[in-house]
């Protein structure tokens, strides 16, 4: 491992700077004090204070941390090895600095092997100072404590500043550990008073891998040995015309880095040098003025590249959309992704965790088949079956990418026998002759609605709901009660599944073949001791084409319990949901605890054991009084709460779906604020780019909207998703804040959220447009949509400007030209740089033109009216052939033919810049374009 130790200084150009260092150098830890902000790539520990941190940069990852956070100090383990990274900072009273160190030096005495470095501001001739203080007296007594060797040599000073030098940045590494290190100071430039230090640990391997010989054979002998055969050759195939895909060893520089930056980085360098060597010397000012400059330009090269760098993003946004830009804004929504878990004994107690091996499950007994009965897969169903496989998938342990097999298949299509390297698509053979059988009538129960084919989430929330519903309109309570499994899909007994597919009737040869597919299964799994493997009895691997299925068949069992009447379980995947409707409540509590008796039950017998602790419920009633159920699952007492989330979907006690509605909200309001990012006003992608990114709020705020879309009649409930999707029809519209829901909407081309949410409800209501394809469905669902928009738009008080340039909203969102743009919309809008927007919001002194006397200067009177701009309205009716009237440009915005006299016309052309009359920014009160 390598690791980097730095103090930042709380510097922005230094902590940019580190993130470079750390990809020349292919640091895997950096051990940091007084950090700039947060590192967003890699895992970022850090103490109370953020005055020291470590950051995992590499591939490493971070097995464990400290139990408290403290201050000053903090840890990690990341490759078998703790790691400490402390600051001392000099306003600390000897009294606070000892309290400091016995606290780090009780935590590290519990691990081992350690590395304890950081900036301790403490002086001692053991590490090179010129005499020992007090701290460096107390922290060699400390460090005597522990089994641990000062890795500071040469007496290199860590610390450079003009007027002094010093060594107080400190790394001190367990016993066991020292005889690996090579340790050195970094002379590279940091932009701070400290220098890097560089260290590495060679840790050497306990194992070394085997590699796999090829297997040679004829065409002749039994399937296994021909299935052998077949992979071989195709292996080989794909050696010999393509390389095999192997991870990026050399890490990429930063976005931002340039061969203008590296030069700067070593004049700077260069310049301290000078400048530290100057000392006493009457040079001194003149060479400390010369290093200042150096470090300003380079602070500014560096914010020159970042925004240079943005621009280009979004500029390749119109483009490629979904490419750098998106990731990068979207990135911190998704959070940070933690490296692989490489630690030998750490992996080996996750793998028996997740995947507890049952002795009694080891050896499946056979089933006894008649031959005669079994029909081969035909070409055909090998052709189908490789249509589904999808060729973006990783390639399994052979090596062989799914779009090299599927050209194989093509090719010469074989029947096939034998799980093997080809394992996905025999599974989609049998899968397909599994899925007619558990179909058909008296198949699995209609309340399973997981990995089936036309069923979904919102399917299992609105059976939910519907009962929830029809109790309170029959003036009864429901209890919905949802159960989770402790790592459900990685212990369920083969055993039971293979039980469940025979009592489901299928054939003798598909229990066989299902039998032989769970059969031995060995996970592998890297470590850093090599290779290793472990032998699992349960489960269903994870990618499994069958085996999501085998999973559902043995489920179902849960769904075809004897229930008590007024009770209904629904499943989705390994989802339970029960419902419980009752007239009196405690009925209702009687109920719920006898059939979680019988689930929890069941769940044992299959090798699953229920979480109890995570059992949530809500009680729904129509009582006024708030009333609550109990629920007891062994030793917990579960209390019902006021909601609770099923499948993504917030269920509250009246079924008004509020709690929702504000969840989907929040969720929704961080996208368009990093989505601005990369659509600014000016420039960046074209509006029908524009949209196109937009519609990641609009997919968020929908989901599941048939279930909740009529709880949107309330106003306050509209309101709530209103607000995020504001947010995101701005940016796509150009327009200014200012500009109403309405208008923006409109100018964006974006249908109001409500109205889309009616069409969702529409679409999922099966009674709506009988005997319609799905496709005249969704266009007649959308043609109702428009007109429910239109109607809106017309009687809006809002907009009336914007309504009078585009009073046909369907001609407008299916014109074939003209993308709207920063200048556009502020005429579109009316909001923008006229003096009587400007004057109604305190940014001008007068809303009157300065040209023309007491006339309002508006965007009717600049672009239409006034005689300043009589040149340029000149230009633009020679060049459309018409007069400009706010009638005829309404005509040409919303016509569809495409000939150079109906065009929309320019923004520049028709909004002349501010500038063009000597108006300056300062003038129109700092609103800038």
């Amino acid at each position: 491992m390598k690791f980097l130790q730095l103090n930042l200084n709380h510097c922005q150009a230094a902590q940019e700077l580190l993130s470079q260092s750390v990809l020349e150098h292919e640091i895997d830890v950096a051990i940091i004090c007084e950090y700039y902000k947060d590192f967003l790539s890699g895992i970022f520990v850090s103490d109370r204070s953020g005055k020291a941190a470590i950051w995992t940069c590499g591939n490493r990852a971070i097995e464990n941390t400290s139990n408290r956070i403290e201050d000053r100090f903090t840890r990690a383990k990341g490759g078998g090895i703790n790691v400490f990274s402390c600051y001392a900072s000099l306003s600390l009273t000897l009294d606070e600095f000892v309290l400091m160190l016995e606290k780090l030096a009780s935590e590290a005495s519990r691990h081992n092997p350690i590395i304890i470095a950081g900036d301790f501001n403490a002086w001692a001739e053991d590490w090179g100072s010129r005499e020992t203080n007090a701290r460096g007296r107390i922290l060699l007594e400390e460090f005597s404590r522990l089994n641990v060797v000062l890795a500071n040599t040469g007496g290199v000073n860590t610390f450079r500043r003009r007027d002094m030098e010093s060594v107080i940045d400190l790394t001190v590494v367990s016993d066991s550990l020292s005889k690996d290190l090579q340790w050195q100071v970094s002379e590279e430039y940091t932009h701070s008073d400290h220098q890097a230090i560089i260290f590495r640990m060679e840790r050497t391997m306990g194992e070394k891998r085997i590699k796999n010989t090829a297997v040679s054979g004829s065409d002749a002998g039994n399937a296994r040995e021909k299935v052998a055969q077949v992979l071989e050759k195709i292996q080989k195939a794909c050696d010999a015309s393509m390389p095999r895909r192997t991870l990026l060893k050399k890490r990429m520089p930063n976005f931002w880095w340039n061969a203008e930056i590296e030069e700067l980085s070593k004049v700077c360098l260069k310049a301290r040098r000078y400048s530290q060597r100057s000392r006493n010397r009457s040079e001194s000012e003149k060479l400390h003025n010369q290093y200042k400059k150096a470090r300003k330009k380079l602070q500014a090269a560096i914010s020159r590249s970042k925004t240079e760098h943005f621009k280009r993003l979004y500029k390749e946004a119109d483009f490629d959309p979904w490419g750098g830009a998106y990731k990068a804004v979207m990135a911190t929504i998704k959070g940070k992704r933690s490296p692989p878990i490489t630690n030998s004994d750490l992996l080996r107690e996750i793998v028996s965790t997740l995947f507890p091996y049952v002795s009694s499950e080891s050896k499946l007994s056979t089933v006894q088949v008649d031959p005669s009965k079994i029909s081969e897969a035909t070409t055909n169903e090998v052709l189908e079956a490789a249509k589904k496989v999808a060729e973006n998938k990783a390639p399994g342990l052979d090596g062989i990418p799914n779009k090299a097999l599927k050209v194989a298949i093509e090719t010469v299509p074989r029947p096939i026998r034998l799980l093997n390297g080809i394992g996905k698509l025999f599974e989609r053979v049998i899968f397909n002759r599994l899925v007619p059988i558990t179909e058909r009538e008296g198949g699995l129960s209609d309340r399973q609605f997981g990995f089936r084919k036309a069923r979904s989430p919102v399917n299992a929330i609105s059976t939910v709901t519907e009962i929830a519903e029809k109790a309170m309109e029959a003036n009864k309570s429901c209890a919905v009660v949802t159960l989770d499994v402790n790592n459900a899909f990685n212990t369920a007994k083969c055993s039971k599944r293979i039980a469940a597919l025979a009592k489901l009737g299928a054939p003798k040869y598909l229990v066989h073949i299902v039998m032989e597919f769970l059969r031995e299964r060995i996970l592998c799994y890297d470590s850093d001791d090599g290779p290793k493997t472990y032998t699992t009895t349960c489960g269903v691997p994870q990618g499994s084409v069958l085996g999501l299925l085998l999973w559902v068949i043995m489920y179902d069992g849960i769904l075809k319990l004897q229930l008590p009447k007024g009770v209904t379980i629904i499943g989705f995947a390994d989802d339970i949901g029960v419902i419980i409707v009752a007239q009196d409540i405690d009925e209702i509590e009687v109920l719920t605890n006898e059939i979680i008796f019988e689930i929890r039950s069941w769940l044992e017998e299959a090798g699953l054991t229920l979480a109890e602790h995570k059992t949530e419920a809500v009680l729904i009633t129509k009582r006024r009084k708030q009333t609550s159920i109990k629920i007891r699952i062994r030793e917990h007492i579960i209390q019902s709460q006021p909601s609770l989330k099923y499948l993504g979907v917030m269920v509250d006690q009246r079924v008004k779906f509020k709690s929702d509605l504000k969840n989907l909200a929040t969720k929704a309001s961080e996208v368009p604020t990093l989505l601005t990012r990369m659509l600014p006003n000016i420039g960046g992608p074209r509006q029908s780019r524009r949209l196109l990114i937009s519609s990641v709020v609009s997919s968020i705020l929908l989901y599941a909207v048939p279930v909740w879309a009529s709880s949107l009649k309330v106003e306050a409930d509209r309101r709530k998703i209103a607000a995020p999707y504001r947010l995101s029809s701005l940016p796509t519209s150009c327009a200014y804040r200012t500009t109403s829901d309405e208008a923006a909407c409109v100018i964006a081309g974006m249908i109001p959220i409500d109205i889309l949410a009616n069409e969702g409800r529409r679409l999922y209501d099966p009674s709506y447009a009988i005997g319609e394809s799905d496709t005249n469905r969704r266009q007649l669902a959308r043609s109702d949509s428009i007109l429910e928009w239109q109607k809106r738009w017309d009687d809006s008080p809002k907009g009336r400007w914007t309504h009078r340039i585009i009073p046909d909203v369907c001609k407008w969102i299916k014109r074939r030209h003209g993308d709207v743009s920063y200048r556009l919309t502020q005429f579109l809008s009316g909001h923008g740089g006229y003096r009587a927007y400007l004057y109604r919001f305190g940014r001008d002194d007068s809303p009157y033109c300065p040209t023309c006397v007491m006339v309002l200067e508006d965007a009717e009177h600049v672009v239409f009216n006034c005689p300043w701009f009589a040149t340029h309205r000149t230009e633009v009716e020679i060049n459309a052939e018409a007069r400009s009237t706010p009638e005829e440009l309404r005509r040409k915005v919303t016509n569809n033919d495409r000939s150079r006299s109906s065009e929309l016309i320019l923004p520049r052309d028709v909004i002349p810049k501010w500038e063009s009359r000597g108006v300056s920014k300062g003038e129109r009160g700092g609103f800038s374009e």
